[in-house]
């Protein structure tokens, strides 16, 4: 008898143990096509910035792909398993009924149903804007915003939305006063466009503006007012770990910018109740800096990445 109650005992604090332990949010993020431009037909598969998986491993976060090319099914089972979603920046021309853009859109229409938490920079911002809206021709290629760095304007909703919540009066001058934040795009959207879109009205809360080179006012961030999306021009993932190439600010102050969207973020994909099961770890591909990635190669040129073939 004493031996079953200890066997008990150790049972359920074994039990106890497993649901202490920490969540490590699992995200997913939808790969670029490889050639960018080219037409569905000739993509030979996906690419990753390794900046982007550092950036939400820095959170503690594990992070794995959904390539373009898996069925529908297969991304409807992934998005009812995993805690959020990110889309990647890039230089993709966008075609609406291409494969690659009607999966993005399959994606955010299932993840606004289930409440899944998505986050999109600078084109994966293009690529929210311009899905949500169904207007792709708000977009325009009117920017002039390569490789900069500048500050932000902030507005009534920047310090009661959600995207900026761990921000503290400090951090919104930096934001304001210091070139924080870094933009590499010529494709945005006018603020008056954008505002006015019934679509985006809707569903969108525009949290900041900012100014390229020339003057030209363009949408800089949103999130959704209901759901859990946020959505910034810039590129928070580069000034902690880009290296080559790039005119970049990595004073404290860039840093901490960088830091607490993604914090911020990672804190809404852990509200997320969705679990995976660790048998079904072997059908995805996950990306484990550490200790390595299956079935890729690993290039490093201007920008180090991960390459999947089709």
């Amino acid at each position: 008898m004493k031996l079953f109650i200890f066997v008990l005992i150790l049972f359920s604090l074994l039990l106890l143990n497993i649901e202490n332990r920490p969540i490590k949010p699992i995200i997913a993020i939808y790969g670029n096509s490889y050639p960018e431009n080219d037409d569905e037909e000739f993509i030979n598969g996906t690419y990753y910035p390794i900046s982007y998986i550092y950036w939400l491993e820095s959170f503690g976060a594990e992070v794995m792909a959904i390539h373009y090319w898996y069925s529908y099914e297969k991304i409807d089972e992934i998005l009812q398993k995993i805690n959020g979603v990110l889309f990647l920046g890039g230089g993709r021309l966008f075609l609406k009924n291409a494969t690659w853009e009607k999966k993005a859109e399959y994606i955010i229409e299932k993840s606004l149903e289930y409440n899944l938490p998505f986050w999109g920079t600078c084109q994966g911002f293009e690529l929210m804007g311009s899905i949500l809206s169904d207007n792709f021709s708000l977009l325009k290629n009117e920017f002039n915003d390569v490789n900069t760095l500048h500050n932000l304007v902030m507005n009534n909703n920047t310090k009661r939305s959600n995207m900026f919540k761990l921000f503290y009066p400090n951090d919104y001058d930096i934001l304001e006063n210091a070139n924080s934040t870094i933009y590499n795009h010529v494709w945005g959207f006018y603020p008056n466009e954008f505002i006015n879109d019934k679509k985006l009205n809707e569903i969108t809360l525009v949290t900041s503006t900012a100014q390229d080179k020339e003057g030209n006012k363009f949408i800089n961030s949103f999130e959704g007012k209901n759901k859990a999306f946020y959505a910034v021009q810039f590129h928070p993932e580069k000034n902690p770990f880009k290296r080559a190439n790039y005119n970049l600010e990595q004073n404290i102050e860039a840093l901490k910018v960088s830091q607490k969207l993604g914090m911020n973020f990672i804190q809404k994909t852990k509200q997320n109740k969705n679990r995976l099961n660790e048998q079904d770890r072997i059908k995805y591909d996950f990306f484990d800096t550490y200790q390595g990635t299956k079935n890729c190669f690993y290039n490093k040129e201007d920008e180090t990445f991960y390459f999947y073939k089709k």
